[in-house]
């Protein structure tokens, strides 16, 4: 599982989210699935909505607020 944190265009960190299993976005084209195994290698892209998914609860953070997304794996 993995840390999502979102941070403004200012790099003010917006909120981190924990335990996240699957994000999920839309490009226009198709619905994009990335999952634990390729979550630290994909180019995510910053002008989608993206959906994050963990075990307790599921996100949705608007592509207006994102200026950086870090992603960190869970020890």
């Amino acid at each position: 599982m993995y840390t999502v944190s979102i941070l403004d265009k200012s790099k003010k960190v917006v909120r981190t989210y924990e335990h996240i299993s699957k994000i999920t976005y839309s490009d226009y084209i198709d619905d994009v699935v990335v999952g634990e195994e390729e979550m630290l290698s994909h180019r995510f892209p910053l002008d989608c909505t993206l959906r994050l998914y963990s075990s307790v609860g599921n996100y949705v953070v608007s592509s207006d607020i994102i200026g950086t997304l870090e992603i960190e794996k869970e020890i």
